[in-house]
């Protein structure tokens, strides 16, 4: 974080009721004094880290799952087979 004492720029935004709120109730949870501390501490978090392409994770996301879809409907299909496969092996005589 900058040192207080070198910011001289003002950043002014308009929030809605219940954003405000948020924000006042989120502050306590990261130990921020007060609203501009909490979003001077996220827009610290938004510079420091990597720009992140969302376009690019969302469709990384798409894909996994429906990769997990797959492998649920496998599963299904192998749990299917092992029950036919249990049921005939039961009712074979010995």
């Amino acid at each position: 974080m900058a040192n207080p004492d070198s910011r001289n720029k003002v950043v002014s935004i308009r929030l809605s009721e219940t954003e405000y709120a948020l924000l006042k109730e989120r502050r306590r949870a990261y130990g921020a004094r007060n609203v501009s501390d909490l979003a001077r501490l996220a827009l610290d978090r938004l510079l420091a880290g990597p720009a992140v392409n969302h376009s690019a994770v969302a469709a990384k996301l798409a894909d996994l799952d429906g990769r997990v879809h797959a492998l649920e409907s496998q599963l299904r299909a192998g749990d299917a087979l092992f029950e036919i496969s249990s049921s005939i092996v039961e009712n074979e005589p010995l």
